[in-house]
């Protein structure tokens, strides 16, 4: 088992996520936006740490000729997706065994790993199971929906807002620093910075600025966000984040911001559109429901301690 060394490692996973969608003609593995916005939506420190990590924590299984066969990615500390080929059991066990046997870490006492699996995965379900892996509730639901041509019309917004996407000019830092305050407002956070949003936009092979989606406020301040990652050749877009800062929600500018994005992917000529959620979430998932996007398919944590 390899690791994620370089940034050609990135760029291979990232071309490898790629051509798992067209194998599988929809979304089996991540899409390239989460694997590109675990590696540069960081602040510049953080980014170097994050190299350093997923050269221990990544695994790359390559085949005799060298092309990748599946990738093990830790998102968070001890938690795993498996990016492999759908049926492939022999790379699946394989990744599986190089997490138990390699990368279980200990937190308070407790050594553990955890990977995510499909709902309907049962070949991964039963090789998790004979390594003592066990089903938690913990899950993430994702939607779907196909795009017809013509656009939908937006709602009107209140006086005072504005929908436009992130400048990609002069105007660039001081748009990265509005989408930080908004980021940490609306997730309770406090770690986003300027710093990290601009190196997505400018590192993330993926980021198009005119995909990136704002609300203004009256004061110029931005009261919703959402992000659209568009790739054309594979006809398939990915809905990520959807915000709306606490001072203007119910409003329905998170709608609004929605549907000028997915208007602007109709006209690239995209046909699919995704988005996940927690299902701990129930206004987003009712929101998502209430916009087309429908055939949910859930991802749930497996866990094993020891």
């Amino acid at each position: 088992m390899q690791t994620c060394v370089s940034m050609a490692d990135v760029m291979a996973i990232r071309q490898f996520l790629l051509d798992s969608y067209r194998i599988h003609n929809g979304l089996y593995n991540w899409e390239p936006r989460r694997w590109e916005g675990l590696v540069f939506h960081r602040n510049d420190a953080d980014r170097l740490a994050t190299r350093a990590r997923i050269a221990q924590t990544v695994g790359i299984l390559r085949g005799p000729t060298g092309f990748i066969q599946g990738v093990a990615i830790d998102e968070y500390p001890g938690g795993y997706f498996l990016q492999t080929i759908q049926g492939d059991v022999e790379s699946q066990t394989q990744l599986v065994a190089w997490i138990v046997d390699e990368q279980m870490i200990t937190i308070n006492d407790t050594t553990f790993a955890e990977i995510w699996c499909g709902e309907n995965d049962i070949a991964l379900q039963d090789i998790l199971l004979s390594h003592n892996f066990v089903p938690t509730s913990h899950h993430q639901i994702r939607r779907h929906q196909v795009l017809d041509s013509s656009p939908t019309p937006l709602a009107p917004l209140p006086d005072g807002y504005a929908v436009r996407s992130i400048s990609s000019g002069d105007d660039m830092p001081s748009d990265a620093q509005r989408m930080a305050e908004l980021l940490n407002a609306a997730f309770g956070r406090g770690f986003h910075s300027a710093e990290e949003y601009q190196n997505f936009l400018t590192l993330a092979p993926s980021c198009r600025t005119e995909l990136e989606i704002v609300v203004t406020a009256p004061d110029g301040s931005f009261a919703a966000h959402a992000g659209f990652t568009a790739h054309e050749e594979e006809s398939f877009v990915v809905v990520e984040p959807v915000c709306t800062h606490p001072d203007h929600q119910n409003l329905g500018l998170a709608r609004v911001a929605m549907t000028e994005g997915l208007n602007r992917c109709r006209a690239l000529g995209i046909r699919d559109a995704y988005i996940e959620a927690w299902y701990s979430n129930p206004v987003s998932n009712h929101v998502y429901q209430s916009m087309g996007f429908t055939e949910p398919s859930s991802e749930y944590i497996w866990r094993r301690e020891q």
